[in-house]
Formats: structure tokens, C-alpha cells, sequence
């Protein structure tokens, strides 16, 4: 399961994607990791590939693009 997340570093909108396992329980705690793509590319590339076997392994990610 993967959702649209956004948040602000200093005067940027940053725009990310929060992978969930797909029994996500708000009621349990899960390992998490946060995630960044490698230099020219973007959350949707291999990152988020990362985050998508993550998921399905039962982590929580949050991947997203840099800022600059």
C-alpha cells in the first residue's frame, strides 16, 4: 500500500510516497527506514523499488525526491 505524503524542508515542498505493508495495522509498530533516491533521480526509480520489497517484508518506508 502506498500513499502521498508531502513536508517542508525550509521553504520547499518536498513530495514523497509512505510504503505500507499491505496488513498495515496502525495498532502494531513496525521497522522503519526513510529513503532517498541516488543522485539524478527520483522517488519513482530505485528507491521506490527498495521501498515497494520492504513493504511486502513487512517494513514501514518512506521514500521521496531531494531538494535540490
Amino acid at each position: 500500500m502506498v500513499e502521498t505524503v508531502s513536508f517542508k524542508n525550509k521553504a520547499v515542498d518536498i513530495a514523497g510516497h509512505l510504503h505500507l505493508p499491505d496488513a498495515f495495522d496502525e495498532e502494531k509498530k513496525y521497522p522503519a527506514l526513510v529513503g532517498i533516491h541516488p543522485a539524478g533521480g527520483v522517488k519513482e526509480q530505485t528507491i521506490g523499488a527498495y521501498a515497494r520489497r520492504l513493504a511486502a517484508h513487512g517494513f514501514v518506508s518512506v521514500v521521496y525526491d531531494s531538494s535540490y
